[in-house]
């Protein structure tokens, strides 16, 4: 009997583990842009990432939402 109480606790003990664990997944959100330029040493392209890479950080302060650009 104590080896069945054992058991059902063990899977309560995950089945709540996990559901607390995809919540703070669910509730972290990320967004990923991708970038290509033709030539890194270009300065238009250049001026584009860094404009992206303010605009990310500005758009990740204002709504609470991790932004990456990758280049």
């Amino acid at each position: 009997m104590r080896h069945l109480i054992a058991i059902i606790l063990c899977i309560a003990s995950v089945l709540y583990y996990s559901s607390v664990n995809a919540q703070k997944i669910k509730d972290k959100k990320k967004i990923t842009i991708g970038m290509i330029g033709k030539m890194d040493q270009n300065p238009v392209f250049v001026a584009s990432h860094t404009g992206a890479l303010l605009a990310a950080k500005e758009l990740s302060q204002k709504y609470g939402v991790e932004v990456e650009i990758k280049w």
